[in-house]
C-alpha cells in the first residue's frame, strides 16, 4: 500500500529539486511570493468551476456517508482528461498575480503541476487523476488547517473513496476534457503548494506565512463545503462528524 510516507518523501525531493536548480533562497522566495501574492486566486477559480459543484457534491456526500463502502466502477479513463497546452489553468492563475510577477507565478505553478505527475506513479495512479488531485488537496489542505500530519496509511483509502464519489456522479464522467483540465490543474497545484511550504516551514520559521497557510487550508476546505474540525480520515476514506 502507498503511503503518506512515500508523499513525503516525493515532497522532500520536489523541494530539492527546486532548491537545486534556482538556489535555496530564490527558491524558497518564488514559492513564497507566489503564495503569498494569489489574493485567494485558486479558491476563486475553485469556485467559479462549475464542475467544482458537482465534484464539492459527490465528495460531500461519500464523507457523510456511513453505509459500507463500496467501490463504484466509472468507464475507463472516465475521470481523467486528455491535456491541451490551450486547456491549462496555469495562465488564468498566473494573470491573477501583478504584471511583473506573471512569468515567475507561472513558472513556479508549472513546476508544482510537473511534480504532482510523479505523486501519480508513485502511488500507481494513472495520470491526469481527477480523484488523485482531490485526495491530495483534501489531504493537504486538511494538514494546512489544523497543523496535524495524517497516519502514514490513510493515502490509498482517501484516493480509492474519492475515486468512487466521482465515478458515481456521471456528470463529471461526462464533462469536457478541458472542464477535467482545468479542476484538475487547481486541485494538484493547490495541494503541492500546500504540502511543499508546510515542508519547508519544518526548517524556516516564518509565523505569517504559517498563518496564511491556516487560513488558506480553511478556505479552501470551506469552498468543498467542509469544515476541518469535523474531519476524520480513517481506513475508509474521509468522514465528517455530524452532531448527535
Amino acid at each position: 500500500m502507498r503511503e503518506w510516507s512515500v508523499l513525503r518523501t516525493v515532497l522532500a525531493l520536489a523541494l530539492a529539486a527546486a532548491l537545486a536548480s534556482t538556489g535555496a533562497a530564490a527558491a524558497q522566495d518564488v514559492m513564497v511570493n507566489v503564495y503569498r501574492m494569489d489574493g485567494g486566486a485558486f479558491t476563486n477559480a475553485l469556485l467559479a468551476n462549475t464542475l467544482a459543484d458537482r465534484t464539492r457534491a459527490a465528495m460531500s456526500l461519500a464523507a457523510r456517508d456511513r453505509s459500507p463502502a463500496r467501490p463504484v466502477q466509472a468507464p475507463p479513463n472516465a475521470l481523467r482528461f486528455a491535456a491541451a497546452p490551450g486547456g491549462s489553468a496555469v495562465p488564468g492563475l498566473a494573470q491573477t498575480y501583478p504584471a511583473e510577477r506573471r512569468a515567475e507565478a507561472a513558472t513556479t505553478l508549472r513546476f508544482l503541476l510537473s511534480k504532482f505527475g510523479e505523486i501519480e506513479r508513485l502511488y500507481g495512479q494513472p495520470s491526469n487523476d481527477l480523484p488523485t488531485a482531490l485526495a491530495l488537496f483534501v489531504a493537504t489542505n486538511y494538514e494546512a488547517a489544523t497543523g496535524a500530519e495524517l497516519p502514514q496509511d490513510r493515502g490509498a483509502p482517501l484516493i480509492a473513496q474519492m475515486r468512487s464519489a466521482l465515478a458515481a456522479d456521471a456528470s463529471i464522467a461526462r464533462a469536457s476534457d478541458a472542464q477535467k483540465q482545468a479542476l484538475y490543474e487547481q486541485l494538484a497545484i493547490q495541494g503541492m503548494l500546500n504540502a511543499i511550504l508546510k515542508q519547508g516551514l519544518k526548517d524556516r520559521r516564518d509565523p505569517a506565512l504559517a498563518a496564511r497557510l491556516e487560513a488558506t487550508g480553511r478556505n479552501n476546505l470551506r469552498a468543498l463545503g467542509l469544515d476541518p474540525s469535523t474531519m476524520r480520515f480513517t481506513a475508509q476514506g474521509l468522514r465528517v462528524e455530524t452532531a448527535g
